[in-house]
C-alpha cells in the first residue's frame, strides 16, 4: 500500500493526467473567453463616452458661434421641423440654421440649431413664439444626434442664452379698482391689461383692486370678465417710478338661448318591406309580388352600380341582398358574389337626395289602387316574379358597401318558429303580425318611421330616415288589412322633406358671440307610446344678444367621420330661447317648425371664432383673418367665424396690413377637430417706416435696424436683397431709426431722427451709407478626399501671405492690412467675415501627423477671390 501510494505521489509530481489537461484547458477557455467579452464591452464603453465626447464639443462649437452674433444678428427660427424619434420631439430650424451633417472619425452626427425668444416667468425660462413680443432675451438650444453601434440612438443637449442689453426695465404701477355698473358693487377675478402690450396685466382682488408693474409710459388698460362687456379706459399717463390709478366699471351682458335638436345622415336607409302581398303586377296578372322600398335621407345623390362587377369599383355605392335566415341561410343579391344572383335590372342608377328608390321582384305592380314602376327589378334566369323573401321566416334586407366593407343599413325580423334574423340593429323587429312572419298572413309589411315621435301623417308627409340603430324602435309592423298601410314609394314620387335621422352624440355647439361658451349634447330619450326613443337636444344658454353664428359638430356616427353643420343670421333676443334653424337663418327649416339641424360630413377640420377690435374696443369691419387657405373678413360688427385645418394653426388677422390703417396681429392657435376655438384680434393703427443701406450705388442686405423711443427699442426691421427695410405696424409717435452694426462697421448718419408718424401710410426717411460692410469666404478643407477635421488655420488678406502665418507686433498693427483668421470647424468647414468690396489672397495651413509622431504644416493658397458687400463666395481647401 505505501509503494502504491509512493509511485503515485511520484507521478503527481513528474506530470499532469488527461483529464486534469482537460480540465485545465476548460477552465482556461473560460477565463479567455470572459476577457474577450469584458474587452467587447470595454470597447463598446469607450466607444460611447467617446462619441459622447464629441457630441458635446460639437454643441459647444455651435452655441459660441451662435454667441458671435450681436442681438439682432442671431436670427429667430420661423421654420420649424421636428426630429420624432425622440420624446419629446427635438424641434430645428430648417430655413436660418438648417441640420449639419457631420463625420468625424467614421462616426455620424447630425447637429440641430434651435432659436427662440425667451420670456422669464417667476424666474423660470420658457420659450415663446416668433411671433412674441421682443422680450430682450434669446434661447439657442443645440441638439447634437448619433446612432450607436447597437443601433441605438442617442443625443447630447446645450442651451444658451443672449441678452438684449437694451430690455425696458418694468418701472411703474398701474392700479385701481374695478366695479358692476348700477351700484353692483367691487368686481373679483376681473383680467385687467395694458392694450399696448398685453403681457402686463393682472386680476382684480376679492375687493376688486388690481395692481401690476409696467414701463413708464402712455397707454390704455382694457378689463375683461365673464357674463360682462369688456371696457377699456382713456389714455392713461404713468411716469417712472409712479402709479396711475385708473378705475373703470363693467356692464351685465343681456343674453338668450339657442335650441334645436342634432341629426346626421351619412347612406341609404332601409324605409319599408313586403315579403308578400298577391297583386295585380305589370302583366294585368295577379302575381306574388315583394318588394323592397330605400329612402336617401343626406344632402347628396348616391349612386347604385349598375352591373353585376360594379361592386367591386372604387367610388360605387351599394348592393343589394337577402338573407332567408329562417329558411336554411340562403342568401340572395343583386350581384353575382355570394348566394343566388337576382339577375337585377336597374331603370335607374342614381337616388337623389330626400327621394325614395323601389326594388321589387317585377316591374311595375298595383297597390292601394296606386300603379307603381320600379328602378330595380330583379327576375332570375326570365322566369318572371322569383321569390327571395320568405313568407314565413326570419328574414334580413341589407344594403352594402362591398368595396369599403361597410354596410349602409340593414333590417331584420323574427318569426314564431324561433328563428332570428342573420342582419339586424339589435333589438330587431319582433312579429306583430299574428301569423308567422311578415307574408303571412298576406300583405304584412314594415315601415320605418319619418321621426321618434312621428304619426301617421307624418310618416306619409316626411322622408321616413328615423334611426335609432333599433330595429324595433325604429320600424312600424302593419297588418295587411291595417288601415294605416303606407303606399312605397318610386324615385319618381318627388322630394320629401328630412326631420330626423340618425342619432350622434357628443355634438359640440357654438355661437360666435364673443361671450358664451360652447356645450356638448349627448343623447336623450323622448316617449313615444310605450317606447323610449332616442334623440339629441341641445341649449345653448348665455348667448349674447344680437346676430350671429352658431356651428355643431361631432366626430364618430357610421362611418366614423367629422360631421358638421354652421348656422348663420342667428337672431338672439335678451332672455329667450331662439329654435333653429328657423325661417330667418340660412339654412332655413325644412320644413317649417321643424327645429331640426342636419350635420353632414366634413373633411378634417375645426372652427375658429373671435372678434376684431381697435385700442379703444371698437369692433373694425372688414378685416381679414387668414389661416392657411381659409379666409374670412369680419362684419359690421367686428365679427368673424372661419373653418380652419385642424392641429396648431397660425391665424393671423389683417395679413401684410392690407387695411394699412391697422397693423397686422399674428397668433398660433390649436384646434381640435370639430370643434370651435375662441381668438379675438385688438388692431392697433399703424404705419410703416421705409429707408435704405447702401455704398455708394451698391445695396447693402441683411443689416438690421432698430426704431427706438427714449433709447429702448420698440421695434425692428433687416434690409432686404435690395437694401430697402421697412419698420411695419408702427403706432403714432416719434422715433430715432439706427442701424445695428458689427465691429468694424460705421455708417452715415449714425441716426436718422427724429422721424414722426402721425397717422396711416409710409414714411421714407432716407438711407444709411455703410461702411467696412461684410462679406464672407466659406467651404471645406479636405486632405487626400477626407475632411480635415482636427483644425485648419485660415488667413485671408488683400496683400500677398507669407508660407508661414505673419507674426503681427501689437504697435505696428494699426497701419498694416488687414489679416481675417479663423480656423476650420470640427465638421471640416469653415465661414472667414471680411470686409467686403476687395479681392483677397486666401492661406489655409493644414498640421498633419507622420507614423513617427512628427508634425508638419501643409500649406495651400488661393488669389482672386472677390468678396461683394454682404456676399458669399465659397472657396474649398483642398490638399494636395
Amino acid at each position: 500500500m505505501e509503494q502504491i501510494h509512493g509511485r503515485h505521489l511520484s507521478r503527481s509530481r513528474a506530470g499532469t493526467t488527461i483529464t486534469e489537461l482537460m480540465v485545465a484547458t476548460i477552465i482556461l477557455s473560460v477565463g479567455i473567453l470572459g476577457l474577450f467579452g469584458a474587452f467587447r464591452y470595454i470597447s463598446i464603453s469607450l466607444n460611447v463616452s467617446r462619441a459622447q465626447t464629441l457630441a458635446a464639443n460639437l454643441a459647444q462649437e455651435r452655441v459660441e458661434v451662435l454667441k458671435n452674433y450681436n442681438y439682432y444678428g442671431l436670427l429667430i427660427t420661423t421654420s420649424t421641423q421636428y426630429d420624432t424619434r425622440f420624446t419629446p420631439n427635438i424641434p430645428y430650424d430648417t430655413g436660418n440654421y438648417p441640420p449639419e451633417n457631420i463625420s468625424i472619425g467614421n462616426m455620424n452626427f447630425t447637429r440641430y440649431t434651435y432659436v427662440t425668444m425667451a420670456n422669464v416667468t417667476n424666474g423660470t425660462i420658457q420659450s415663446v413664439g416668433s411671433d412674441y413680443p421682443d422680450t430682450g432675451l434669446k434661447q439657442m438650444a443645440v441638439n447634437v444626434v448619433w446612432t450607436t453601434a447597437n443601433g441605438g440612438i442617442k443625443k447630447w443637449t446645450l442651451t444658451n442664452l443672449l441678452e438684449n442689453p437694451n430690455v425696458n426695465p418694468l418701472d411703474a404701477t398701474m392700479s385701481g379698482n374695478v366695479y358692476i355698473t348700477g351700484g353692483g358693487g367691487p368686481l373679483a377675478s376681473a383680467q385687467v391689461f395694458v392694450e399696448q402690450n398685453p403681457d402686463w396685466s393682472g386680476t382684480t382682488n376679492v375687493g376688486g383692486a388690481y395692481s401690476f408693474q409696467v414701463y413708464h409710459g402712455t397707454y390704455t388698460v382694457r378689463v375683461s370678465s365673464a357674463g360682462f362687456y369688456d371696457t377699456v379706459s382713456s389714455m392713461s399717463v404713468v411716469n417712472r417710478g409712479g402709479t396711475s390709478s385708473t378705475n373703470l366699471a363693467l356692464e351685465k351682458i343681456s343674453t338668450g338661448n339657442v335650441a334645436g335638436i342634432a341629426w346626421y345622415n351619412s347612406d341609404l336607409v332601409v324605409s319599408q318591406v313586403v315579403a308578400s302581398t298577391m297583386t295585380k303586377a305589370g302583366d294585368g296578372n295577379i302575381h306574388n309580388v315583394e318588394y323592397v322600398e330605400l329612402f336617401n335621407p343626406t344632402t347628396f345623390t348616391i349612386n347604385l352600380h349598375a352591373s353585376g362587377d360594379s361592386w367591386n369599383t372604387p367610388g360605387t355605392a351599394f348592393m343589394f341582398y337577402i338573407q332567408n335566415n329562417g329558411g336554411g341561410n340562403n342568401w340572395a343579391c343583386d350581384c353575382n358574389i355570394i348566394g343566388t344572383n337576382m339577375d337585377a335590372v336597374h331603370v335607374s342608377t342614381f337616388v337623389a337626395p330626400g327621394h325614395y328608390y323601389l326594388i321589387a321582384n317585377t316591374t311595375s305592380f298595383f297597390i292601394n289602387g296606386v300603379n307603381l314602376v320600379a328602378d330595380e327589378y330583379y327576375d332570375h334566369t326570365g322566369a318572371g316574379f322569383p321569390k327571395y323573401l320568405g313568407t314565413n321566416t326570419a328574414d334580413s334586407v341589407a344594403l352594402y358597401h362591398w368595396y369599403s366593407g361597410n354596410f349602409a343599413d340593414y333590417v331584420g325580423w323574427t318569426d314564431n318558429g324561433g328563428h332570428n334574423p342573420a342582419y339586424y340593429y339589435w333589438p330587431y323587429v319582433p312579429n306583430y303580425g299574428g301569423g308567422n312572419g311578415p307574408g303571412d298572413p298576406q300583405g304584412q309589411q314594415i315601415v320605418r318611421v319619418s321621426s321618434p315621435v312621428a304619426s301617421m301623417a307624418d310618416i306619409t308627409t316626411y322622408g321616413r330616415a328615423y334611426n335609432s340603430q333599433s330595429n324595433q324602435n325604429d320600424f312600424l309592423w302593419l297588418n295587411g288589412g291595417d288601415v294605416n298601410f303606407v303606399t312605397p314609394r318610386n324615385s319618381a314620387a318627388g322630394t320629401f322633406p328630412v326631420i330626423s335621422g340618425k342619432v350622434p352624440s357628443g355634438v359640440v355647439v357654438s355661437a360666435s358671440d364673443p361671450h358664451s361658451s360652447s356645450l356638448t349634447a349627448f343623447s336623450s330619450t323622448i316617449s313615444s307610446g310605450s317606447l323610449n326613443l332616442s334623440y339629441v337636444p341641445f341649449k345653448l344658454t348665455g348667448v349674447t344678444t344680437g346676430t350671429y353664428t352658431v356651428a355643431l359638430s361631432f366626430t364618430g356616427g357610421s362611418p366614423v367621420a367629422t360631421y358638421s353643420q354652421i348656422l348663420s343670421n342667428v337672431n338672439i333676443t335678451q332672455n329667450q330661447t331662439i329654435a333653429v334653424p328657423n325661417a330667418t337663418t340660412s339654412p332655413i327649416w325644412t320644413p317649417p317648425n321643424y327645429y331640426q339641424v342636419q350635420l353632414s360630413s366634413t373633411p378634417d377640420t375645426g372652427f375658429v371664432k373671435g372678434t376684431v377690435t381697435d385700442s379703444y374696443n371698437n369692433p373694425i369691419n372688414g378685416i381679414t383673418v387668414q389661416s392657411g387657405g381659409f379666409t374670412k373678413v369680419t362684419g359690421s360688427d367686428g365679427k368673424y367665424f372661419m373653418n380652419v385645418t385642424s392641429g396648431t394653426i397660425t391665424l393671423t388677422a389683417n395679413p401684410n396690413n392690407s387695411n394699412q390703417a391697422y397693423v397686422q396681429q399674428v397668433m398660433s392657435v390649436t384646434v381640435a377637430q370639430g370643434a370651435i376655438t375662441q381668438q379675438d384680434f385688438i388692431l392697433s393703427l399703424g404705419a410703416r417706416i421705409t429707408g435704405g443701406t447702401m455704398i455708394g450705388s451698391t445695396p447693402v442686405p441683411n443689416v438690421v435696424v432698430n426704431a427706438t423711443v427714449g433709447g429702448n427699442q420698440v421695434a425692428s426691421a433687416t434690409s432686404d436683397g435690395t437694401g430697402v427695410f421697412t419698420l411695419r405696424n408702427m403706432s403714432t409717435g416719434t422715433y430715432t431709426i439706427t442701424p445695428v452694426l458689427d465691429l468694424g462697421q460705421d455708417a452715415s448718419p449714425n441716426s436718422i431722427g427724429p422721424v414722426t408718424v402721425n397717422s396711416t401710410g409710409s414714411v421714407f426717411i432716407g438711407t444709411f451709407t455703410i461702411s467696412g460692410a461684410y462679406g464672407s469666404i466659406s467651404g471645406n478643407v479636405t486632405d487626400n478626399s477626407s475632411l480635415v477635421t482636427s483644425g485648419a488655420l485660415i488667413i485671408a488678406s488683400t496683400n500677398t501671405i507669407s508660407s508661414s502665418p505673419p507674426s503681427i507686433a501689437a504697435s505696428s498693427a494699426p497701419a498694416q492690412t488687414p489679416y481675417y483668421m479663423i480656423s476650420s470647424k470640427a465638421d471640416g468647414t469653415y465661414s472667414l467675415p471680411v470686409r467686403g468690396g476687395s479681392t483677397y489672397n486666401l492661406s489655409a495651413y493644414v498640421p498633419t501627423v507622420s507614423a513617427s509622431g512628427v508634425v508638419s504644416i501643409t500649406t495651400k493658397t488661393y488669389s482672386g477671390i472677390a468678396v461683394s458687400v454682404g456676399g458669399s463666395v465659397t472657396k474649398n481647401v483642398v490638399i494636395p
